[in-house]
């Protein structure tokens, strides 16, 4: 892999990770649980570790939230798991719909489900990243 390319996929990564640790952070340590933000991050997480393979294939970053959208460029590249597509899916509403007080309530298990699919997310796209690189 080419240093520039390198570069620019672990600076992705490196985002990934502070949406990552402060989703997990947020809710292991505030009351009351800000679960609107921490849904946030969760899908800011999952939608740059998607867009960090985009990096890692040299095609162009889409400016968009929509994470099916996404995968759906990629799949040129990658064969994605059902697993993958489903918590995107339901990653997707937390860019921006519920970030507003007149959209449905989050709830703790509906925020619990939002940071294991987080992980189902940033871990398949780590594990294509490692995969390349190898």
């Amino acid at each position: 892999m080419k240093n520039d390319l390198e570069h620019d996929v672990n600076e992705w990564l490196r985002f990934v990770e502070m949406d990552m640790s402060t989703a997990h952070h947020l809710f292991k340590i505030m009351h009351p649980k800000p679960l609107e933000i921490i849904c946030f991050h969760c899908q800011q997480a999952a939608e740059k570790a998607i867009k960090a393979l985009f990096i890692l294939k040299e095609i162009e970053v889409i400016k968009i939230h929509d994470l099916i959208i996404l995968l759906k460029k990629l799949e040129p590249f990658f064969s994605v798991p059902l697993s993958v597509k489903n918590a995107s899916d339901d990653l997707t509403p937390f860019a921006a719909t519920f970030r507003y007080p007149q959209y449905p309530d989050i709830d703790e298990d509906i925020t619990r489900k939002a940071l294991s699919d987080m992980d189902i997310v940033v871990d398949w796209c780590k594990g294509q990243i490692k995969t390349c690189r190898s």
